[in-house]
């Protein structure tokens, strides 16, 4: 009505000045919408990464646990610790390190599935939830992510590797 009235004559000076008021309202309640969005989002992951955090991580281990004794499903688990990460703090700073590892995380999420569940778990190590998995297909979740990792990434205009170390561990009921 506002942008269209029917006299084709511009709203009052108070009409106008009440769809502000309306719309600096819905613009502070789509803030607050936005803000409470991302601290929900926060509870449960890890800020830089964007991977789930450590105490989502336990609370879907022990969901996952209860499905296996539940219902006969195996499960596996796949951390990964970036070797000589230090190394790339010390030598690029801690800023180069926090791209590398929101690099690697990016990565790691590209090569799960999803059901799979990838968590940052300390530092430099990333643990993946991966539900009713093989024996073959917790070793080739793991090669993936080996392969990938190994690619070079380029921080500060400098091109860094970071190889990782990848340990498997299979749940059977």
């Amino acid at each position: 009505w506002v942008d269209d009235p029917i006299d084709r004559l511009l709203p009052s000076r108070e009409k106008v000045q009440a769809l502000r008021l309306f719309a600096n309202q819905a613009t502070t309640a789509l803030d607050a919408a936005a803000r409470f969005e991302e601290l929900e989002f926060l509870a449960d992951h890890d800020p830089m990464t964007r991977l789930a955090n450590r105490r989502a991580f336990v609370r879907q281990l022990d969901a996952e646990v209860s499905r296996s004794q539940r219902y006969g499903h195996s499960f596996a688990l796949v951390m990964c610790d970036l070797d000589n990460f230090k190394l790339v703090n010390d030598s690029l700073g801690h800023g180069s390190g926090d791209v590398v590892l929101s690099e690697m995380a990016r990565r790691i999420r590209g090569c799960i599935g999803t059901e799979d569940i990838a968590s940052r778990f300390g530092g430099d190590e990333i643990v993946v939830l991966h539900p009713r998995a093989s024996d073959d297909s917790a070793l080739a979740l793991g090669q993936r992510i080996l392969t990938v990792l190994a690619e070079p990434i380029v921080v500060s205009g400098r091109e860094v590797v970071v190889s990782a170390s990848i340990g498997l561990a299979q749940c059977s009921p």
